[in-house]
């Protein structure tokens, strides 16, 4: 028996029609188990932040809370119009949602936006749009069942970013969800809210954005760990056909990717694929889940994304980009055999909550450069030129530059980098700074941000002829 996780993000539930579409999707895969995790309506998670930040100004909250009740009975109103119970126990959870949210705001009030309030506002979108899910399911006719992130994953303490404690996690979707799949003749459709879990002492916690992907694949690899069952697959239905070998805004009708194995999803995922959350293929691997990236507006097509144990075979697979970052460059004479130069820069960052991604040192030990969020890039900078350890030995400097990655089996070979390197060259690009995956896998070079588009372009020309 295969079990089709299916995640539905905002843009998938954007207006009534699209819950037709759902009913679609129903029809199509209503000989196998199926799993629903939804993300927030489209534009309100944002709504919902904005109004955490303006807590103080009650005609902006009044306005804002307006809009998302009205978002939201737009749909309801549609939905459910010959549906009178179904669409008064809509109406009521949203009103109730909504009236939670002001209890937290006049909280905020008082104590400051921590960021424990900034997690429980934001789950209230998951709350409301996983409940319409359910009982549209109901709707169709289909038993349903509504659980929220909070009651399957416990997280760690990382508001915002929170990771799932995983044996804790696991038995509690062993007993909330594995009972329901594993009854052979129960239709049942289980709906749960993405993107939020809860910390051990009991606050909601966030996965961070996109999360709701993370969600899906978080429950797709406990059920396997619990359950007999071992043919799972997660289905991400999105506004796309797949995953595109590069952002079509840089090169002309980039190609559909239609197999690509889990190194190299996750390696274009966290190098500003978007169409993927980064931490999402986390153990996949080893269990030989799949992932499919499939159009919600086209469900029946036979175009779409798998990612799994088959390579895509090529040189280069993608070319993904972080457009906007800071670039760091520390450098000193001074410290030039000093022990301990990377670790302390590694824990100056770490311990003010600033992620720290590509890094390159010149084997003289003279120069160590690398590369923060751009919203970090001056508090970095700060953060090394008061520190003792720096501070009168060293140098440092920041600009704001893009990362260009490319992801392939290939890239570790001579030959494929000459070529990159030889198309950057006729566009006259220079390469500021580079570091290379011990794998092989990725090449990734940071660039003016001016050369961005033409460095995606020529190198993607490139490889259609590898």
């Amino acid at each position: 028996m295969t079990i089709r996780i299916f995640k539905f993000g905002g843009s998938c539930l954007r207006n009534p029609e699209a819950f037709d579409k759902i009913g679609e999707i129903m029809q199509i895969y209503s000989h196998e188990k199926m799993l629903f995790v939804a993300s927030a309506l489209q534009g309100v998670t944002d709504k919902l932040i904005s109004i955490a930040e303006n807590a103080e100004d009650s005609q902006y909250i009044s306005d804002k809370v307006k809009e998302i009740k009205e978002q939201h009975l737009q749909i309801i109103n549609e939905v459910f119009k010959d549906h009178s119970d179904l669409k008064s126990e809509a109406t009521k959870h949203v009103t109730m949602m909504l009236a939670d949210v002001k209890l937290i705001l006049s909280e905020i009030q008082e104590f400051g936006l921590q960021s424990y309030f900034m997690d429980y506002i934001m789950s209230y979108g998951e709350k409301m749009s996983t409940y319409l899910l359910y009982l549209y399911v109901k709707r169709q006719g289909i038993p349903s069942v509504y659980l929220t992130g909070e009651e399957l994953i416990i997280t760690d303490m990382n508001f915002g970013n929170a990771l799932p404690i995983w044996d804790l996690t696991a038995n509690r979707i062993s007993n909330d969800i594995v009972p329901i799949i594993e009854k052979e003749d129960d239709n049942t459709i289980i709906c749960v809210t993405g993107f939020i879990g809860r910390n051990k002492i009991g606050y909601i916690t966030t996965l961070g954005r996109g999360g709701t992907d993370f969600t899906a694949t978080i429950i797709a690899r406990c059920i396997y760990d619990k359950s007999s069952e071992k043919d799972i697959r997660v289905v991400l239905w999105k506004d796309v056909d797949g995953i595109l070998a590069t952002n079509p805004k840089y090169a002309d009708n980039p190609k559909l990717i239609e197999h690509l194995n889990y190194d190299e999803a996750k390696e274009m995922a966290f190098y500003g694929a978007k169409i993927l959350h980064p931490k999402c293929l986390f153990g996949l691997d080893k269990r030989h889940i799949k992932v499919e990236i499939r159009s919600f507006d086209n469900p029946k097509s036979t175009v779409f994304s798998t990612i799994g144990d088959k390579s895509s075979g090529d040189q280069i697979t993608g070319i993904s980009t972080i457009e906007d970052v800071a670039l760091l460059s520390v450098t000193s004479g001074s410290l030039v055999s000093t022990p301990g130069v990377l670790a302390k820069i590694f824990s100056i960052m770490g311990n003010n909550n600033i992620n720290v991604s590509l890094v390159a040192q010149s084997s003289s030990e003279i120069n160590t450069t690398f590369i923060v969020e751009k919203k970090d890039g001056a508090e970095a900078l700060r953060l090394i030129k008061e520190n003792p350890f720096f501070k009168g030995w060293a140098d440092a400097q920041v600009q704001y530059v893009s990362i260009l990655a490319v992801t392939g089996k290939g890239i570790n070979k001579t030959s494929v980098q000459s070529k990159i390197f030889e198309s950057l060259s006729t566009k006259d690009i220079d390469i500021i700074a580079m570091a290379q995956s011990s794998d092989g896998l990725n090449l990734s070079m940071v660039l003016e941000q001016k050369d961005i588009k033409d460095a995606v372009s020529v190198i993607n020309n490139c490889s259609k002829n590898m």
